[in-house]
């Protein structure tokens, strides 16, 4: 009878009690009136967020993005509070915050909130993928909650700035003949990517012409003869976009006849390359066709 008796008043205590199932979204839950409540995995849970977001920073720059989507599946309203919790694996140099106006927020039943956040990378950051970690604090009539993202965190990809570099002929013949004047422009592209700056970029006009003129969008030009050649120098300053346009031409030779004086391919510059990286144009070559009366100027 006694058994029977201490049953029954376990039985009553834990119908009067709060019953939960917690997952990992769920690190705190407080109660001040009897509930029923089961949490599930995260995008199910009552106060649910989803998974799977990601986003792409480049250094020396921000990026805004939506971090997570939080859903209120309680039978009343929630006031939210949203901060950033911590980094799985601290990326060097790189920021997370969330936006105003997602930081705090009040959903009704059933409505759905996007929390926006922007990443910040500085110039030192580290190129890398990084697993951001948000808290949500969820106060409602009788109860509160403190949700973290840890079950599936904001995937982070840090890139480093891509410098590149072209070189295009803009004017003059791709075929041209012997013992004649020819110009040609040729522009020199390069774009240091944010946050690079002091880009040096250097080139070499061959022996047979000689460098006309030559015009940058900014930044300084030196130009030096070394031997026969040319060589070039452009110290585009600041980070970003910037061109260089090259006019050239074949120039006389010792004998006082115009370059070319035999058929064949001949290169107008060499490629342009970013000093102390591997990053190069391809060279620009062009045709010297021999005609029925060029054998008479020789």
């Amino acid at each position: 009878m006694r058994k029977k008796l201490f049953l029954l008043v376990v039985l009553l205590i834990l119908s009067s009690s709060f019953a939960l199932q917690t997952y990992a979204d769920f690190a705190k839950y407080s109660a001040k009136r009897q509930a029923n409540t089961s949490i599930t995995s995260p995008p199910d849970s009552l106060i649910a967020f989803d998974c799977g977001r990601s986003l792409e920073v480049m250094a020396g720059s921000s990026t805004g993005a939506v971090a997570t989507v939080v859903t209120n599946r309680l039978t009343g309203p929630i006031d939210m509070n949203v901060q950033f919790h911590a980094w799985v694996s601290t990326p060097p140099d790189t920021s997370l915050e969330v936006q105003p106006g997602s930081d705090r927020f009040s959903l009704f039943p059933r409505e759905t909130k996007n929390v926006w956040v922007t990443v910040t990378a500085g110039n030192n950051a580290v190129e890398g993928v990084y697993n951001a970690i948000l808290k949500m604090d969820a106060v409602w009539d009788g109860g509160s909650a403190e949700i973290l993202t840890n079950p599936c965190p904001l995937l982070i990809t840090v890139k480093a700035p891509r410098q590149t570099i072209e070189k295009v002929l803009t004017s003059g013949p791709a075929e041209t003949p012997l013992y004649t004047r020819t110009e040609w422009t040729m522009q020199i592209r390069i774009d240091t990517g944010i946050g690079i700056d002091g880009a040096v970029v250097k080139d070499v006009i061959p022996g047979e012409f000689e460098l006309v003129s030559y015009e940058s969008s900014r930044g300084t030009v030196s130009v030096t003869p070394k031997g026969k050649s040319t060589h070039i120098k452009w110290s585009v300053g600041t980070s970003g976009s910037a061109t260089l346009d090259l006019t050239v031409a074949t120039r006389l030779n010792p004998s006082g006849k115009y370059e070319f004086t035999t058929p064949g391919t001949y290169v107008l510059n060499d490629g342009a390359c970013i000093k102390d990286t591997s990053i190069c144009t391809s060279s620009i070559s062009v045709n010297a066709q021999a005609s029925k009366d060029d054998k008479e100027k020789k």
